[in-house]
């Protein structure tokens, strides 16, 4: 992709992001299921488990397998010990990998979220 036609995938994208919401967007643009580095920070990192709202099954099953804050979390999806975790299904662990990647963009500067999209794009255009 030239440069000029990333940047305005760039800005299109970001665009849908802000007003329809990350998820919604990447299904869409991407389908099922997309590659993604999850941008964090050091207050995403040192947050607790809480503020994603997760499920009571979903947020259970982390407290049981010890993960109490989003930097352990992290740490579980990038390293595949989520899908091994004790009463965590499918349906569990794909709405803890989505909430926390929604919250970490939200909480992720302008500037980064900008990048990430960059690193979205140029990832996902790769796997194709």
């Amino acid at each position: 992709m030239k440069t000029d036609n990333l940047q305005q995938a760039i800005d299109l994208l970001y665009e849908s992001i802000e007003s329809e919401g990350l998820i919604p967007v990447l299904y869409t643009v991407f389908g099922h299921p997309v590659h993604v580095r999850i941008p964090l920070n050091l207050s995403t990192c040192e947050a607790d488990i809480e503020a994603l709202f997760l499920s009571v099954r979903a947020h259970n099953g982390l407290r049981r397998a010890g993960i109490f804050k989003i930097r352990e979390l992290t740490r579980a999806v990038n390293n595949g010990e989520l899908t091994r975790t004790r009463n965590l299904g499918k349906k569990s662990c794909a709405e803890i990998e989505t909430k926390l990647l929604a919250y970490c963009y939200a909480a992720a500067p302008t500037v980064w979220r900008r990048e990430f999209i960059g690193d979205l794009l140029k990832d996902n255009q790769r796997r194709r």
